[in-house]
C-alpha cells in the first residue's frame, strides 16, 4: 500500500516530491493554500488551530483543541497518534538514529534529483 515507506531514502524522495508539489500549488494558488508546520502547531496549538478553522471558513469549537477525544472512526496507519494529544515528544526524535539517517539528511539537504 505505501511501498515508499519501507526504505528510508524512498521516503525521503517521496517527501521531496511532496515538497515540490506544494511549491507548485503554492505558486499557483497563493493565499488559497494553507501550509501548516507541525512545529508551529505543537508550539501554539490554539493559535494554529484557529488559523486552520478560519481558513476553512468554519466556526470555532473548543472541541478542536481536544481532537483526540473525537470518537469518529479512523482508517490510517497513524491511528494511535490520532487518538493522542499533540506533543513535542515527536520533535527531533530522528536524532536518536544517529548515523543511520545521514544518507537521508544528505538527500534532503541537497534537494537531490529523483525519478
Amino acid at each position: 500500500m505505501y511501498d515508499y515507506s519501507f526504505d528510508l531514502l524512498d521516503t525521503g524522495r517521496y517527501y521531496l516530491m511532496f515538497d515540490e508539489l506544494m511549491a507548485y500549488w503554492g505558486g499557483r494558488l497563493g493565499d488559497r493554500l494553507l501550509e501548516v508546520r507541525y512545529e508551529d502547531l505543537v508550539e501554539n496549538q490554539e493559535r494554529e488551530s484557529r488559523r486552520i478553522i478560519e481558513f476553512c471558513g468554519l466556526a470555532w469549537e473548543e472541541a478542536c483543541l481536544n481532537f483526540e477525544q473525537n470518537s469518529a472512526p479512523v482508517a490510517t496507519a497513524s491511528a494511535v497518534q490520532v487518538r493522542s494529544k499533540l506533543s513535542r515528544d515527536y520533535l527531533g526524535r530522528w536524532r536518536r538514529y544517529g548515523l543511520d539517517v545521514e544518507p537521508l539528511r544528505a538527500l534532503l539537504g541537497a534537494k537531490a534529483s529523483y525519478p
